[in-house]
């Protein structure tokens, strides 16, 4: 048996991606909200309606994807914290600034 592992960059964003997320998680809403207040724009909005144009410049792609990179990280740990009986979620550093060094927990 082969494994692999992929990581989603540059190029994998799209308009609407994760938009329902902060609906269903708290922890969502709260981390675009700080995303947005250190980037100086709503950076949910942007994600969850665009314009592509915008979204995919640089300047936008690199803080969403690094968003949502770690909104997957943070939400499958709370739901295996969950599964395990535990109410807190397992604490983690991050000094990565893409979903590579994000996963590697570098």
């Amino acid at each position: 048996m082969n494994l692999a592992f992929v990581f989603p960059g540059q190029g994998s964003q799209s308009v609407g991606m994760q938009a329902d997320l902060p609906d269903t998680y708290k922890v969502a809403r709260e981390t675009y909200d700080e995303a947005s207040n250190v980037l100086g724009f709503d950076l949910l909005d942007l994600v969850a309606n665009g314009p592509a144009q915008t979204l995919d410049d640089t300047v936008n792609t690199q803080p969403a994807m690094v968003t949502r990179c770690g909104l997957n990280d943070t939400i499958t740990a709370a739901a295996m914290a969950a599964d395990m009986g535990r109410k807190k979620i397992p604490e983690r550093k991050v000094k990565g600034t893409n979903s590579a060094l994000n996963k590697a927990c570098v």
